[in-house]
């Protein structure tokens, strides 16, 4: 990515926030300012490459500012295929949703279920905190067997749940699984149980539900994506251990998999304290493809 300085003007017309909405309109006010800004943001969209065009079809620019990604809003409107008005006597950019004649309703995709009545007892296990379900094997052996029998290659050994329970003693609530690759590699795998009364009621498994076709990856490639991980992790301590001149509040770093576009991410979010917001925390993400 280049560095250069640009000057903004009308910035309204460079405004990103505005996707699924119907109509939009934004007022904006004269502004004139030279800024430096980050070049050659790519954009993909449901993993293939996007590339902004102006109305004319010429390529225009994704630039990075302050840590906020800008995006001409017509590129942006191309993409939710929405019609776009400019009105220069109030100065409004206004984004129409388009209306196909006799458009046949988009297909629902129906959440992937699991109906289930058995009696669980949460009031021994922690809420609010990752854990690793091993760990757990005893207390929640109602919820590994119904998992067993919807998946024949559950190993409990790379599975973390999160109680997220509405009452103390854990009557009512829900258990949220995700599959680990590893002890550092997250992915996408996950299950959701709800509690009702002290009954597993049902277990829904969204993956599946997206990712209907995804296959399992061997033992031999989940330990080479290890080995890459580890490798990965020991060539940024030096970044990582640079003092940075911004005011963070908290950081969060995660190594994530997902299996829908099979990319291995390292995913580092910082809080920063705005000076700029009064103090506001906003969050900022980098995120890294591991090859």
């Amino acid at each position: 990515m280049d560095k250069k300085k640009i000057i903004i003007a009308a910035i309204a017309f460079l405004l990103g926030l505005i996707i699924g909405a119907p109509i939009v309109n934004y007022a904006s006010t004269k502004l004139s300012k030279t800024i430096e800004v980050v070049t050659g943001i790519n954009i993909e969209v449901n993993g293939e490459k996007f590339t902004p065009k102006d109305e004319n079809g010429k390529k225009v620019d994704v630039f990075l500012y302050d840590g906020t990604t800008y995006v001409p809003i017509r590129a942006i409107s191309t993409i939710y295929e929405s019609d776009i008005d400019w009105d220069g006597e109030s100065k409004t950019v206004s984004l129409f949703k388009k209306v196909v004649a006799n458009a046949s309703k988009p297909k629902q995709v129906e959440l992937i279920t699991h109906k289930v009545n058995e009696n669980i007892d949460m009031s021994k296990i922690k809420k609010g905190e990752q854990l690793n379900l091993a760990d757990y094997k005893e207390e929640l052996k109602v919820l590994i067997s119904q998992l067993e029998k919807i998946d024949k290659d559950f190993d409990i050994n790379k599975y973390k749940f999160f109680a997220n329970m509405y009452t103390e003693s854990g009557e009512d609530g829900m258990i949220s699984l995700q599959y680990f690759i590893g002890d550092k590699i997250e992915t996408n795998k996950e299950y959701v149980a709800i509690v009702d009364n002290n009954k597993i009621t049902k277990i829904s498994d969204s993956f599946k539900t997206l990712n209907p076709n995804a296959k399992a990856l061997s033992k031999e490639q989940e330990q080479a994506m290890i080995e890459k991980v580890d490798k990965f992790i020991k060539s940024r301590e030096n970044i990582d251990k640079q003092k940075s001149s911004e005011k963070i509040d908290e950081r969060r770093t995660k190594i994530l998999y997902d299996y829908t576009t099979k990319q291995l991410k390292y995913i580092d979010t910082k809080f920063i304290i705005s000076e700029e917001m009064d103090g506001a925390i906003v969050p900022k993400t980098v995120e890294i493809v591991i090859e």
